[in-house]
Protein backbone atom coordinates (compact mmCIF):
# COMPACT_ATOMS: atom_id res chain seq x y z
CA UNK A 1 0.00 0.00 0.00
CA UNK A 2 1.41 3.44 -0.88
CA UNK A 3 0.85 4.78 2.60
CA UNK A 4 4.05 6.38 3.71
CA UNK A 5 3.90 8.37 6.90
CA UNK A 6 4.00 6.66 10.25
CA UNK A 7 5.01 8.03 13.62
CA UNK A 8 6.94 6.10 16.23
CA UNK A 9 7.15 6.54 19.99
CA UNK A 10 8.39 3.94 22.44
CA UNK A 11 8.17 1.26 19.74
CA UNK A 12 4.54 2.07 18.97
CA UNK A 13 3.28 3.22 15.57
CA UNK A 14 0.78 6.09 15.16
CA UNK A 15 -1.16 7.88 12.43
CA UNK A 16 -3.27 11.04 12.44
CA UNK A 17 -6.08 12.60 10.45
CA UNK A 18 -3.60 14.73 8.43
CA UNK A 19 -2.00 11.56 7.08
CA UNK A 20 -5.37 9.93 6.35
CA UNK A 21 -6.51 13.05 4.49
CA UNK A 22 -3.37 13.04 2.32
CA UNK A 23 -3.78 9.32 1.70
CA UNK A 24 -7.40 9.85 0.58
CA UNK A 25 -6.33 12.50 -1.91
CA UNK A 26 -3.68 10.27 -3.50
CA UNK A 27 -5.79 7.11 -3.43
CA UNK A 28 -8.78 8.73 -5.14
CA UNK A 29 -6.84 10.87 -7.61
CA UNK A 30 -6.85 9.46 -11.19
CA UNK A 31 -3.90 7.32 -12.24
CA UNK A 32 -3.21 9.76 -15.08
CA UNK A 33 -2.28 12.43 -12.53
CA UNK A 34 -0.13 10.28 -10.23
CA UNK A 35 -2.92 8.80 -8.13
CA UNK A 36 -4.20 5.29 -7.52
CA UNK A 37 -7.58 5.79 -9.16
CA UNK A 38 -9.42 4.07 -6.32
CA UNK A 39 -13.13 4.51 -5.67
CA UNK A 40 -14.37 6.17 -2.50
CA UNK A 41 -15.49 2.75 -1.28
CA UNK A 42 -12.04 1.17 -1.83
CA UNK A 43 -10.38 4.09 -0.12
CA UNK A 44 -12.77 4.03 2.82
CA UNK A 45 -11.99 0.34 3.36
CA UNK A 46 -8.26 1.07 3.31
CA UNK A 47 -8.71 3.96 5.75
CA UNK A 48 -10.66 1.73 8.13
CA UNK A 49 -7.91 -0.90 7.93
CA UNK A 50 -5.30 1.73 8.80
CA UNK A 51 -7.39 3.05 11.70
CA UNK A 52 -7.77 -0.50 13.02
CA UNK A 53 -4.06 -1.24 12.65
CA UNK A 54 -2.45 1.87 14.13
CA UNK A 55 -2.83 3.97 17.24
CA UNK A 56 -4.52 7.32 16.56
CA UNK A 57 -2.97 10.69 17.43
CA UNK A 58 -5.70 13.20 18.26
CA UNK A 59 -5.84 16.65 16.73
CA UNK A 60 -5.40 19.20 19.52
CA UNK A 61 -5.57 23.00 19.68
CA UNK A 62 -1.81 23.06 20.40
CA UNK A 63 -0.99 21.83 16.88
CA UNK A 64 -1.87 25.04 15.04
CA UNK A 65 0.42 27.40 16.98
CA UNK A 66 3.23 24.83 16.69
CA UNK A 67 2.67 24.64 12.91
CA UNK A 68 2.49 28.42 12.52
CA UNK A 69 5.75 28.85 14.41
CA UNK A 70 7.43 26.21 12.23
CA UNK A 71 6.26 27.56 8.86
CA UNK A 72 7.28 31.08 9.86
CA UNK A 73 10.70 30.14 11.28
CA UNK A 74 11.56 27.79 8.39
CA UNK A 75 10.04 30.15 5.77
CA UNK A 76 7.95 27.36 4.26
CA UNK A 77 5.98 28.19 1.10
CA UNK A 78 3.31 26.29 -0.81
CA UNK A 79 2.40 22.66 -0.37
CA UNK A 80 5.37 21.91 1.89
CA UNK A 81 3.24 23.45 4.64
CA UNK A 82 1.17 20.23 4.69
CA UNK A 83 4.16 18.08 5.61
CA UNK A 84 5.38 20.63 8.13
CA UNK A 85 2.00 20.28 9.81
CA UNK A 86 2.80 16.59 10.24
CA UNK A 87 5.99 17.61 12.00
CA UNK A 88 4.01 20.03 14.18
CA UNK A 89 1.73 17.14 15.16
CA UNK A 90 4.80 15.06 16.00
CA UNK A 91 6.32 17.76 18.17
CA UNK A 92 3.01 18.44 19.92
CA UNK A 93 2.65 14.75 20.80
CA UNK A 94 6.35 14.25 21.62
CA UNK A 95 6.80 11.85 18.70
CA UNK A 96 10.44 11.77 17.64
CA UNK A 97 10.56 9.57 14.52
CA UNK A 98 8.71 9.50 11.23
CA UNK A 99 8.94 6.70 8.68
CA UNK A 100 8.38 7.99 5.15
CA UNK A 101 9.09 7.13 1.54
CA UNK A 102 9.60 10.86 0.94
CA UNK A 103 12.20 12.17 3.43
CA UNK A 104 12.87 15.24 1.29
CA UNK A 105 9.30 16.42 1.94
CA UNK A 106 10.23 17.17 5.55
CA UNK A 107 12.34 19.86 7.18
CA UNK A 108 15.41 18.75 9.11
CA UNK A 109 14.94 19.95 12.67
CA UNK A 110 15.90 19.12 16.19
CA UNK A 111 13.54 16.66 17.82
CA UNK A 112 12.43 14.96 14.59
CA UNK A 113 14.22 11.98 13.06
CA UNK A 114 13.19 11.28 9.47
CA UNK A 115 13.65 7.66 8.38
CA UNK A 116 13.25 6.05 4.95
CA UNK A 117 12.23 2.35 5.16
CA UNK A 118 15.44 1.38 3.32
CA UNK A 119 17.44 2.80 6.23
CA UNK A 120 15.89 0.63 8.93
CA UNK A 121 18.36 -1.78 10.45
CA UNK A 122 17.09 -5.35 10.51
Amino acid sequence: MPFHKYYYKDGQCFITSQVILEFWVVATRPITVNGLGWTAEQTQQAVQMLRDQFEWLEETPAIFPQWLSLVASHKILGKRAHDLRIQAIMLTHNITHILTLNPKDFVAMEGVTIIHPNNINS
